[in-house]
């Protein structure tokens, strides 16, 4: 049936975008491509930026970090005359929701770039982002010459320094220069830690763990409550265990930190599912592409359940060809 064949694909998506977490790059690795569309629905790739080195800005839409970040970097960036006729800055960001305030932020920076819109979170699988923001500069080669990941008062500096090694204005020893007046937050050792607790967790859940990876969630999530992807990902666990009750709490709490989120659509709409409201369901998965294999599954579940059996075939066809697609 279409439907098994989508879920052994959605496995298999999981456990490939867990395997690219592992092989994330390193400084001297090779860049994996630019992907995405710009705000004009134009595929991005490096040849855009010919010649210049590329700061690859990781924004979530989701965590306010994300923005007070973009904003630090482009005020610094602006102010760096050295770096203008040697770098671009692209924006990669999980949805095109509040385009027009990343693109304000862009164009202060003073650098040429693009705003780029992965959904799918290709780009952001690639480079291992496990903290928001995470800053990659890329030199004129595409080699990964600086990350800074997690937000500081001090991002700013950290991504110019990081942005002029990858230009050739600065050697390795003023790269150490300059970040050691970088300050770091108390909270962000404690956040990078969830942060690989969760993607400890996507793994053991992708490999059918789910009890190892439901425990290691709850420990993770004890002294970090506002971790989203984790709470959303524990729910989620709970859920594919058919622990409607216990997903409950920990879907108001992603509902107070995340209230627009497609996450906690989905996951409304899952446990909404479970709960034998099949129209309840698919109301709350308006607006959300069949591309997408978790509501694709989760639609098509829900036209079973009203017997729309053509339609459900359809929505699995789908989504079944934009993975294939993507592979």
């Amino acid at each position: 049936m279409i439907r098994h064949r989508l879920h052994r694909q959605l496995a298999a998506v999981a456990m490939c975008a867990a395997a690219m977490a592992q092989g994330a790059p390193a400084v001297g690795d090779t860049a994996p491509a630019l992907r995405g569309k710009d705000a004009a629905g134009r595929e991005l790739s490096w040849d855009a930026f010919a010649g210049r080195a590329v700061i690859l800005f990781f924004h979530s839409q989701d965590m306010s970090f994300s923005n007070k970040g973009l904003d630090a970097v482009c005020r610094e960036l602006a102010a760096a005359e050295d770096l203008k006729d040697k770098a671009a800055l692209v924006v990669i960001t999980n949805g095109e929701r509040d385009i027009g305030s990343l693109q304000q932020m862009l164009d202060a920076s003073k650098l040429p770039g693009a705003i780029a819109v992965d959904p799918d979170r290709t780009m952001f699988s690639g480079y291992h982002v496990v903290a928001y923001p995470t800053v990659c500069s890329v030199t004129a080669e595409r080699k990964v010459a600086h990350l800074t990941k997690g937000y500081g008062p001090l991002i700013g500096s950290k991504v110019v320094a990081g942005s002029r090694l990858a230009a050739g204005l600065l050697d390795e020893q003023g790269l150490q220069q300059a970040l050691s007046r970088a300050e770091i937050p108390p909270d962000s050792e404690q956040t990078l830690k969830t942060a690989r607790s969760v993607r400890m967790a996507e793994q053991l859940f992708a490999s059918g763990m789910l009890d190892e990876a439901r425990n290691s969630l709850q420990q993770a999530l004890k002294p970090d409550t506002r971790s989203k992807e984790g709470i959303a990902l524990l729910a989620r666990i709970l859920l594919a265990q058919g622990r409607r009750e216990d997903a409950s709490p920990w879907l108001d709490r992603l509902a107070a930190l995340a209230p627009n989120s497609v996450d906690l659509r989905q996951l409304r709409a899952e446990h909404t599912l479970q709960g034998g409201d099949a129209e309840a369901a698919l109301k709350l998965l308006d607006g959300i592409e069949d591309k997408s294999p978790r509501t694709a599954l989760i639609r098509g579940r829900a036209l079973e359940r009203m017997q729309r059996w053509k339609e459900a075939a359809e929505v699995y066809r789908k989504a079944l060809g934009a993975v294939e697609q993507a592979k």
